[in-house]
């Protein structure tokens, strides 16, 4: 293989790892805010359980859209099991399966870190190998024979 032919296909891997590095960090978004989102879930979870059966409420239906409504049960939720089918479960235990989502979350979060953390670690190897094969050039000196 010409050393060309080498600094294109090492450029090509560079470009793909740069392309890898996006899509990770991209699902390390996503997974962050899934995070808060369970977060809240739990807090929400929580506060219910403290607050009294009767008390008024503003029930989320949508983006900053809220109903008026009234807790008729503070010990259970109903919640969505898939395939639109709801049952109903305690609180506590609604709430140990967020705690329980949120660790796979944190382990998946500490797994694309890694994964990022290496791609980072071998787009830093192929940056020096590329700066190796590149041609070097000769400082341009201005001189009688310079055109510009």
């Amino acid at each position: 293989m010409t050393d060309e032919t080498i600094l294109r296909n090492k450029y090509m891997e560079f470009q793909m790892l740069e392309q890898a590095i996006n899509h990770l960090q991209q699902k390390k978004v996503t997974v962050e805010k899934q995070m808060v989102e369970f977060t809240s879930l739990k807090e929400n979870l929580e506060s219910i359980l403290k607050t009294k059966v009767g008390s008024s409420m503003n029930t989320p239906i949508g983006s900053g859209i809220f109903l008026k409504s009234e807790l008729k049960d503070n010990t259970s939720v109903l919640v969505n099991i898939g395939s639109n089918v709801v049952i109903e479960k305690p609180i506590k235990e609604s709430s140990e399966l967020v705690d329980k989502q949120l660790v796979e979350l944190n382990k998946i979060l500490t797994q694309l870190d890694g994964e990022i953390e290496e791609s980072y670690q071998k787009l830093n190897t192929l940056n020096n190998e590329l700066a190796e094969l590149s041609p070097k050039q000769e400082p341009h000196v201005h001189g009688p024979n310079c055109n510009h």
